[in-house]
């Protein structure tokens, strides 16, 4: 068995899925360029550096993080569930990873409060004995994200991220009269540690950011029985293939680039 693990290869439906993550990478290559530049001076602004009041606490002045903020980025999960071999021989499984974030102020400084959306979607692939196998996952969650903030443009947090997630499976096997498949909704929950740093300076009209998080995903098991897509009068032509128990739920790591503003 073989996993096809080189990058943007994967056939089928997961090449659109890489493609979608390329295409989602332009935004923020161009908008490099205009984090890099400064904002032009106003009358009034504060220096970079010194604090500023905001809400009941006084805050590092440079909290663009706690405004609107778009994440891309790609998360590894370790997936050591039986049901998961088919699709892979070496338990990773990557996704691409769309958070968007607005931070709140709770007048509790150095803390903030953050919430948002983030979207994963990826994919795995094998092949043994001539059987193609494929798996695609997807999960939408909501964002729930303290942060306490170590210095202007530093932070660290811990991130709660409850949502539904799901998952296709496929076999497609030559002696089979049609492909066979299976997918489900299950609900799911992140947990993790997070932690960002801003690269680009103070001044800037839109912040450039580092974003790591590590934690774990969980979600129930479920038994992964393939049928085969064929009408209902042709159905008994082919039997379901199980594939045992499937547990999507494993540690993860996610490294992201985000804009600010």
């Amino acid at each position: 068995m073989r996993t096809d693990a080189r990058g943007c290869s994967p056939p089928r439906r997961g090449r659109a899925a890489c493609w979608a993550w390329m295409v989602g990478v332009l935004p923020l290559v161009a908008a490099g360029a205009l984090a890099l530049a400064p904002a032009p001076a106003r009358a009034g602004d504060e220096p970079a550096g010194k604090t500023v009041r905001a809400g009941s606490g006084r805050r590092p002045g440079d909290l663009a993080g706690d405004g609107w903020q778009a994440a891309l980025g790609l998360r590894t999960s370790w997936i050591r569930s039986a049901g998961f071999d088919p699709f892979s021989d070496n338990d990773a499984l990557a996704q691409g990873s769309l958070v968007a974030t607005r931070g709140l102020d709770v007048g509790a400084s150095p803390l903030s409060l953050v919430l948002g959306l983030s979207l994963d979607f990826g994919h795995s692939d094998a092949v043994t004995r001539g059987i193609d196998a494929e798996l695609n996952l997807q999960r939408i969650a909501v964002v729930l994200e303290p942060r306490y903030w170590l210095a202007p443009g530093l932070y660290t947090g811990v991130r709660l991220a409850p949502g539904l997630q799901h998952l296709s499976a496929s076999l497609h096997d030559p002696s089979s009269p049609a492909t066979l498949a299976t997918a489900f909704w299950v609900p799911s929950v992140d947990a993790s540690l997070t932690a960002g740093g801003r690269l680009n300076p103070a001044a800037a009209r839109v912040g450039l950011w580092l974003l790591a998080e590590g934690g774990y995903g969980w979600s129930p098991a479920r038994d992964l029985s393939l049928s085969p897509a064929l009408p209902a009068g042709d159905a008994s032509k082919a039997g379901a293939v199980s594939l045992g128990t499937l547990s999507a739920r494993a540690p993860f790591l996610r490294i992201s680039l985000a804009l600010s503003y």
